[in-house]
């Protein structure tokens, strides 16, 4: 029989073994070329030079790294491709300490590498680099005895970068874009990535330009232009959304705009010299690819465009430029109080009735907004952007579900006389049907709850919006509230669980100084409360002596959109 000996025993093969000094790869795998050595070593406890408890272990092939609460990064087993990262490939025979610069949370170890996140997002990797698992290269640096002054033509590569601790390119705070996770397995590293939009990388190679209601950034630099063709910010709910498909116009190298006037981006090329307008309304014009005329006349692939890219065979053909009437020389302004000529309002009229006429005759219908949000109050119009946000959650919650009899209520109370002209409802995870109300419950609601006066209400509305935004649901006409009086704001709501509000306010005070007061409603029966559930926004506006309340409901024809 086979005798066991009691001590650790290691043979090694007579064969002469040559080193790797710039850790090339060799034929054949590690676990082949160890196939001759045998280690029996018993568990025993590792000493470490310091008290602090380990909190993280990660092992490769041949070596193992160890993450201690201080947020020190010890190593030790095989150094023969830098992967213990003392920044050289010699055999060592005791644990070794990771010089970093900064405090480790992360570590990770593939076969011959070894990754580690910074509790700033950074990463480091050291070890073996032939298939690219550290995610950085050689950069070319002064020798260790390099004389004061002398030229950058000394430059060299140090043979042993691989083997000391460095960063990877492009993550950390100051590139907006942190790392939250490492992890490494055989020759592939892999990181979880935080991006954010808006950093000061975006902002300094991003034109910015802003009107009253959103805050544009536009890429100037070419690296910028690949992220996002253009990113909006909304200035009343916070809401970001960044533009990067292909149908999105390149604003990359140009001078940027905006005219709020008439609701336009004027952009400037300084390659050619071109002054371009674009026309929001003019972007959402439909087009049919065959369009029977009144003549009986077959027109093929009708197309918006301006007078500036007319062929002289379009020219001809009868209603052709249809987008015309909304070219710089012939719009006219989208705000109120802003005086033009009559010669320029008469042009643009008869635009209107040539643009109608031609219309008609090439059958094209009307454009009708998904929802009509246009109120009439004291013969003055308004939409759901004249109105003011109220928010009434600090943050976010988890999952919100439905069912057929969930009411959410919430009663509220403003100190100031305002016009409601809906209720913000969170959405975000598919398509929904909401009806709201609105009730007056008395200047005493607030000390005890009433079934109140029903003031409006609507039908039910399909809607949906993106993850952590709110669909803004308006009434048919805006509501007068009374300064210092109860109301209560109902929803019923069906379809998928929603996003929800979290950390309510009970006193809300607006950048314009009318301040909310908020408390429970005993009509709610599905959680929603003064301190999380659903109906996170009003929507209102302060009366003015321009805007007084309407005495009696007008009616408003229904509008022709062009």
């Amino acid at each position: 029989p086979a005798i066991v000996p009691s001590t650790p025993v290691h043979r090694a093969s007579n064969s002469p073994k040559h080193g790797n000094p710039l850790g090339k790869e060799t034929m054949g795998s590690d676990v082949e070329r160890d196939t001759t050595r045998i280690a029996c070593l018993p568990p025993a406890k590792i000493q470490l030079p310091c008290d602090s408890p380990i909190t993280q272990i990660a092992c490769g092939l041949h070596h193992t790294v160890l993450l201690l609460q201080n947020g020190q990064v010890y190593s030790f087993g095989s150094n023969q491709y830098g992967q213990l990262g003392c920044g050289d490939i010699a055999p060592k025979s005791s644990i070794q300490l990771v010089k970093l610069p900064c405090s480790i949370v992360h570590i990770a170890a593939g076969s011959n590498h070894t990754v580690v996140l910074t509790g700033k997002g950074e990463v480091y990797t050291f070890g073996n680099y032939q298939k690219g698992q550290l995610g950085r290269i050689a950069t070319a640096s002064s020798p260790p005895d390099a004389q004061v002054g002398q030229s950058n033509s000394s430059k060299y590569r140090d043979p042993r970068w691989f083997a000391t601790p460095g960063l990877i390119p492009n993550i950390g705070p100051k590139h907006g874009r942190r790392a939250t996770w490492v992890g490494a397995s055989g020759d592939q590293t892999f990181l979880k990535i935080d991006e954010s939009l808006i950093n000061s990388v975006s902002l300094a190679k991003s034109t910015v330009t802003a009107n009253r209601n959103y805050i544009i950034l536009l890429p100037n630099q070419l690296d910028n232009a690949n992220s996002f063709r253009s990113l909006i910010i909304n200035k009343r709910e916070g809401n970001c959304n960044s533009f990067k498909s292909k149908n999105q116009v390149d604003f990359y190298n140009k001078t940027i705009c905006m005219d709020s006037v008439y609701n336009i981006l004027w952009t400037y090329n300084a390659t050619n010299h071109d002054v371009t307008c674009y026309n929001i309304i003019a972007s959402d014009l439909r087009t049919k690819s065959i369009i029977e005329t009144s003549d009986k006349k077959l027109l093929s692939d009708i197309k918006m465009f301006s007078v500036a890219n007319t062929t002289k065979d379009e020219i001809d053909l009868p209603g052709f430029n249809l987008s015309a009437v909304l070219s710089a020389e012939l719009a006219l302004p989208v705000v109120s109080n802003c005086h033009v000529t009559r010669l320029q309002a008469a042009i643009n009229l008869l635009c209107c009735l040539d643009t109608l006429t031609i219309a008609h005759n090439l059958q094209m219908t009307a454009i009708k907004d998904d929802v009509d949000d246009r109120r009439l109050v004291a013969g003055k119009q308004f939409t759901r952007e004249d109105f003011q946000y109220v928010n009434r959650f600090e943050s976010h919650g988890g999952g919100w579900g439905y069912s057929g009899h969930s009411i959410e209520a919430i009663r509220f109370m403003a100190d100031t006389d305002v016009l409601l002209g809906g209720f913000g409802l969170f959405g975000g995870r598919g398509e929904y049907t909401g009806k709201i109300k609105l009730l007056d419950i008395g200047p005493d609601g607030g000390e005890q709850e009433n079934d109140g006066e029903l003031l409006a209400e609507t039908d039910e509305i399909p809607y949906e919006c993106g993850p952590r935004q709110k669909y803004p649901m308006m009434f048919e006409d805006p509501v007068p509230l009374q300064a210092h009086r109860w109301y209560v704001a109902w929803s019923r709501i069906s379809g998928p669980s929603s996003d929800c509000g979290s950390s309510g306010q009970t006193m809300v005070t607006t950048e314009d100084q009318v301040l909310f007061y908020f408390k429970s409603s005993k009509k709610s029966n599905n959680g929603t409360d003064v301190n999380a559930g659903q109906i996170p926004q009003l929507l209102y506006k302060v009366i003015t002596a321009e805007i007084q309340p309407p005495r009696r409901q007008l009616d408003l024809s229904e509008p022709i959109h062009i």
